[in-house]
């Protein structure tokens, strides 16, 4: 006898359930004992860790805690596949802690994915799927991140500092330096 730990459980398109092991959705509808029917879809198993959604795609970590992939229906293999959406920046992930997300905003229309990696580095992917865009960047902050999270269409951070005390740091995007303030200078009329 053998089972599938489920990790996660999520509604996209479809219901879809994560495990250990293994990614299953149900394309009953509505699901019920009778017509319930869990089709298995990819193997690589889920790590415990949040997924987020993005434009109609599930983006999971595998169970080995290094790949951020998307769970996505393809017509061509009529049924869903989780591409490795790391694949290009494998170095950028690592033991992955935390991910979360947030879509577009008046200050940008990208949708972004946030990771924190067991080592406390931050990685930050782009992603615009319509137009094909997937694209990483690491994020430098003084400390070791530790959560990430969003929170009225803000991103923040608990970011352990070197004194090992705690703080919540936001992402601001019009100051995009680690903690800046905004400070108005006058203009030197001196010739």
């Amino acid at each position: 006898l053998s089972y599938n730990e489920i990790t996660n459980v999520t509604s996209n398109r479809s219901l879809q359930v994560f495990t250990r092991n293994a990614e299953f959705y149900n394309q009953a509808n509505p699901i019920t004992p009778a017509s319930s029917s869990w089709q298995q879809q990819s193997v690589y198993g889920n790590k415990r860790i949040a997924i987020v959604q993005i434009d109609g795609s599930s983006y999971y970590i595998d169970k080995n805690g290094k790949d951020l992939r998307s769970f996505l229906f393809s017509f061509d293999e009529d049924g869903y596949a989780s591409a490795a959406v790391s694949l290009l920046a494998d170095d950028i992930t690592n033991d992955v802690a935390d991910v979360a997300s947030i879509t577009g905003t008046e200050a940008s229309v990208s949708n972004y994915i946030y990771v924190v990696n067991g080592d406390g580095t931050i990685a930050a992917l782009n992603v615009m799927r319509a137009e094909g865009i997937n694209g990483w960047t690491r994020i430098i902050t003084d400390g070791t991140a530790k959560r990430v999270e969003t929170i009225n269409e803000v991103m923040s951070f608990i970011v352990q500092r070197a004194t090992g005390k705690y703080f919540i740091q936001k992402m601001d995007h019009p100051y995009t330096m680690d903690p800046s303030t905004n400070a108005l200078c006058p203009l030197s009329t001196a010739k």
